[in-house]
């Protein structure tokens, strides 16, 4: 193996191992936030205080409060035609889109090339290969 090939391959391992540490850390902080905000929640409530300031640092005085929230979505994706029909009928039209999610679009061809089911030609297929980099089973992570 070439010397420059080395240090490339060597190089590219760290930046991978790199951006995992850093997703991982991400992922536990952003779990720690979310607990601690549920905590934070329960105590505001069970204090009937919907909100409260944090004054400790002076020069970063910030004000807490309960933030209420509403979400809605179509959980049976069979549904989607009367969802659609629905807008319709309520002016809401301009919200439908037409396009299709790339990754679902990409995994549902993969299915119907494997089914043997023929592709249309406005569905390219690409091919290729990149580098990729695999953990080694019972490798720690960096603490």
């Amino acid at each position: 193996m070439s010397n420059a090939l080395e240090i490339a391959g060597k190089m590219y391992r760290d930046e991978y191992d790199k951006q995992k540490t850093i997703e991982d850390e991400l992922d536990e902080q952003k779990r720690k936030v979310l607990q601690t905000e549920q905590q934070l929640r329960g105590l505001m409530l069970e204090a009937g205080m919907p909100q409260f300031k944090l004054d400790d640092n002076p020069e970063d005085v910030r004000v807490i409060f309960l933030k209420g929230w509403t979400d809605f979505r179509v959980v049976d994706k069979s549904r989607w035609p009367e969802v659609f029909e629905w807008l319709r009928e309520t002016g809401n039209e301009s919200l439908i889109r037409e396009n299709v999610d790339r990754q679902t679009l990409k995994a549902t061809v993969r299915i119907m090339e494997e089914d043997g089911i023929e592709i249309p030609d406005f569905i390219v297929k690409s091919e290729g290969e990149k580098a990729h980099i695999q953990r080694s089973r019972g490798r720690k992570r960096k603490e």
